[in-house]
This record gives C-alpha cells, structure tokens and sequence, in this order.
C-alpha cells in the first residue's frame, strides 16, 4: 500500500489561519513590549520613550525579588527540561528496542 502524501499547505485558508494564529500569539508581546518603555505611571497616558521600569527592575527597591524570580524561573526551566528530555530519550529507546519503531517502518516499505 503506497504511502499517500498530504501537503497541508494546499488546504483552503491555511494561510489566512497562520496569519491569523501568529497575530494572536504575537500582538500581546508586542503590546507589552510597546508599553514597557512608558514614562508614565498609568498604562492609559504615553508621557514618552523611558527605560524607567527597567532600571528599576534592575536597581530598585523590590530588584532582590526580581531577581530570585528569574532564578527559579530559569532552574525551573532546566529542570523540566533536563525531565521531559530523560523521559522521551527513554521512551523512543523502548519503543525501537520492543520492535514497535521497526514494525511501523516495515509497513511502510513493505
């Protein structure tokens, strides 16, 4: 049985369905982005282009909370990410060495 190839980019509105995924991922961070160099205290009123909020992210009064946040933020990220890498390498090593891998690809070729 001949394998059958799908290009999903041929569907009707593929396109327009990226773009309009990509708008709504990407417009909030862009949004945010925008914002964060504000001079002004309220979100509503642009007072002008300041790196107000990130000096005192880096310097201010709360800066030792900002920076323990990051810190387990990022020892959060490599722990999940050194977990999820262990499980899968685990999982993909059973999965070829039960026979499951080259049953699959038997199929194919065959």
């Amino acid at each position: 049985m001949a394998a059958r190839k799908y290009d999903i980019k041929a569907y009707a509105g593929f396109r327009t369905m990226t773009i309009i995924c990509m708008v709504i991922l990407y417009a909030p961070l862009i949004v945010v982005t925008v914002y964060s160099f504000n001079a002004s205290q309220s979100i509503t009123n642009w007072e002008g282009i300041s790196l107000r909020w990130y000096v005192d992210v880096f310097t201010g009064i709360e800066s030792e909370k900002f920076k323990t946040a990051a810190r387990n933020s990022f020892i959060i990220a490599i722990i999940a990410a050194t977990v999820s890498t262990t499980i899968a390498t685990l999982a993909a090593t059973a999965i070829v060495r039960g026979g499951g891998g080259s049953s699959c690809a038997r199929r194919r070729s065959g």
